[in-house]
């Protein structure tokens, strides 16, 4: 019951958020000029806009434009591409990107954690030896150089010289290597050094020295022990960040002309493609919402102390 309160609850929530997005998007695309212009030009006669106005209903009261905008973006219907691909599908057309962008995404994150907490961890348990102040030092270049700085490298130092990896392009996880640790590098160095910090501060509490006083192997102590209570920060931090990334994309995407949704949405706003800008900014949102109720899950699995109910 209390599991069901629990999802009940995030959903309404989540419900809102969406809500708030669909506004955002109606306001910000009626803001923008009008979009029969931009399908059949400014030249066109008068006749033929106001029959593809009514077509579209936007000869109609906001309220009742709005109301039409709900009811279609509930089953992801977003119009059709003005000029990206004239006729298709809005919808259809960001469905086709999603899939990329969320490997992408993945193997960011794959990146993140698979690097930057062992350097945490190795930077905790060695606190003011070379391995911490390498890593420490490499977690504070990370933080301070810019993504697309990074991606630049990676294609003049690696992709380039090495054969193995691809300059541009999707297909294959060789495509995704070089992309995916560009889109990770900030996020990366910041999970290593919040690790580093939370780590070093569990390892002095009293259950920690409790744990060693009775013979536990410094493995279990870590892993089973402090890591896990140093780790709910982490997560909390790296569910924020992993919202940032399909954002961040947008960039990583372009240097390495990735066929992802960061590269579709700047092909339509060069374009001035408001179907297309709607439904990549509403599908991002639909991905930040799962990525936000995956993380609350999480916390659940890694403190037993937070019910589903609220309760302690």
């Amino acid at each position: 019951m209390n599991w069901f309160r629990y999802l009940l609850r995030r959903l309404g929530q989540y419900v809102v958020v969406l809500f708030g997005v669909s506004l955002i998007i109606f306001v910000i695309s009626r803001l923008s000029g009008d979009p029969v212009a931009l399908m059949v030009g400014m030249d066109a006669p008068e006749e033929l806009r106001e029959s593809i106005r009514s077509d579209l209903g936007l000869d109609e009261p906001l309220i009742v434009q709005y109301a039409l905008f709900m009811r279609d973006a509930i089953v992801l219907n977003f119009g059709e591409s003005i000029s990206m691909a004239p006729g298709e599908p809005a919808g259809q057309l960001v469905l086709s990107r999603v899939v990329p962008t969320i490997q992408l995404t993945a193997v960011a994150v794959f990146f993140a954690f698979g690097i930057g907490v062992p350097v945490g961890v190795i930077s905790a348990i060695r606190q003011g030896e070379y391995a911490d102040i390498g890593g420490m030092t490499f977690a504070l270049l990370g933080q301070s150089v810019p993504s697309f700085w990074v991606g630049l490298m990676l294609i003049l130092f690696v992709a380039v010289p090495i054969d193995f990896f691809p300059l541009a392009g999707a297909g294959s996880i060789r495509h995704l290597l070089l992309p995916g640790l560009t889109l990770s590098f900030f996020m990366m160095a910041s999970i290593a050094r919040l690790t580093r910090s939370n780590l070093a501060d569990v390892l002095d509490e009293e259950f920690v020295k409790t744990a060693r006083s009775k013979g536990i192997s410094d493995l279990r102590v870590y892993g089973s022990h402090a890591l896990r209570n140093a780790f709910i920060p982490v997560l909390t931090y790296a569910g924020v960040q992993i919202a940032y990334l399909f954002g961040g994309a947008v960039i990583t995407e372009q240097i390495f002309a990735y066929p992802g949704m960061g590269r579709l949405a700047i092909q339509a706003i060069y374009s001035r493609d408001f179907p297309v800008i709607q439904a990549v900014v509403f599908f991002a949102a639909i991905m930040v919402i799962i990525v936000n109720f995956t993380i609350d899950l999480l916390y659940l699995k890694l403190d037993p102390r937070i019910s589903y109910g609220g309760d302690r």
